[in-house]
C-alpha cells in the first residue's frame, strides 16, 4: 500500500497538540518537504519541488483560524531550501503562521529564482525550531471523479511525535493516537487527494501500528478515503 507521507509533531510552547486554531500572539512554525528520486544530481531544475512544497504549505495554512480579536492570520515564507545529495532531489519551505494579538510587520522573502542550482535563501535560513514538519515525495494529487459508491482509495501514512522516555505515552497512549489520526486526515486533504468537488472528500483513518522508544512516539495510519 502507498504511503501519502510523514509528519513530525514536537509538542513546545502553547501548542501542545496538532492546531488548527492559534493563540493570539504566539507564532507557530512548520516545515513542508518534498523529494524524489532522481538518475543524477547533475543539471536538476528544483522548480516544481519547490512549487509543490508551496502549494501544500499553502493549503495547510488555509486550515489555521483565528478568534475574532486577533485576525486575520499572518502567513510568511521565513525559509525556502533545495538541493540533490545521493541521488535524491528535495525542497523544503519553511512558513510562521500567527494570529496576531497586535499589528506588526513579519519580513516576506521575495519570489524564489536561480532553481537550476541547490539554495539556501535567505543565507544560513535555519530549518530548526519547527512544531511541525511533513515530508512527501513529489506526486500529483491522488483525483477521484465523484459518484455515489466509487471505489474507496487507501495509503498509509506516519506520524512521529517526541515523547521524552516515553512517558506520556506509557501513562495513556489514546492522546497520542488521537493526534495520529487527527494529522494522517489533515495530509489527506493536503490536494493529496481530491474529489474534484469540494465538500464531498470523506476519509476514515485506522491505527495499523504503534510503538514508543528513544523518545519517540511512532505511529502507522491507514487512510481510507471516498468521494461520498
Amino acid at each position: 500500500m502507498t504511503s501519502i507521507g510523514e509528519t513530525t509533531f514536537v509538542p513546545q510552547g502553547v501548542y501542545r497538540e496538532l492546531p488548527t486554531r492559534l493563540r493570539g500572539g504566539y507564532p507557530y512554525h512548520f516545515t513542508v518537504k518534498t523529494y524524489k528520486s532522481v538518475k543524477s544530481c547533475k543539471g536538476l531544475n528544483f522548480e516544481e519541488l519547490y512549487a509543490r512544497a508551496n502549494e501544500i504549505a499553502q493549503v495547510r495554512v488555509k486550515t489555521f483560524e483565528c478568534s475574532t480579536e486577533c485576525s486575520p492570520l499572518d502567513a510568511v515564507e521565513v525559509a525556502r531550501a533545495w538541493n540533490c545529495e545521493g541521488n535524491v532531489a528535495w525542497a523544503s519551505v519553511k512558513y510562521l503562521v500567527i494570529c496576531p494579538a497586535k499589528q506588526d510587520t513579519y519580513s516576506h522573502l521575495g519570489p524564489a529564482t536561480g532553481f537550476d542550482q541547490p539554495a539556501w535563501e535567505p543565507p544560513k535560513a535555519s530549518f530548526d525550531n519547527v512544531n511541525e514538519v511533513f515530508l512527501t515525495t513529489l506526486a500529483a494529487p491522488v483525483r477521484m471523479i465523484y459518484s455515489v459508491g466509487a471505489a474507496k482509495r487507501s495509503r498509509l501514512f506516519d506520524y512521529t511525535e517526541y515523547d521524552r522516555d516515553c512517558a506520556e505515552y506509557q501513562r495513556d497512549p489514546a492522546p497520542f493516537e488521537a493526534r495520529a489520526k487527527a494529522a494522517a486526515e489533515l495530509a489527506s486533504r493536503l490536494e493529496l487527494f481530491d474529489c474534484n468537488l469540494p465538500g464531498h472528500l470523506h476519509v476514515r483513518t485506522k491505527i495499523r501500528g504503534r510503538q514508543c522508544k528513544d523518545d519517540l512516539a511512532r505511529f502507522r495510519v491507514k487512510i481510507e478515503v471516498d468521494c461520498s
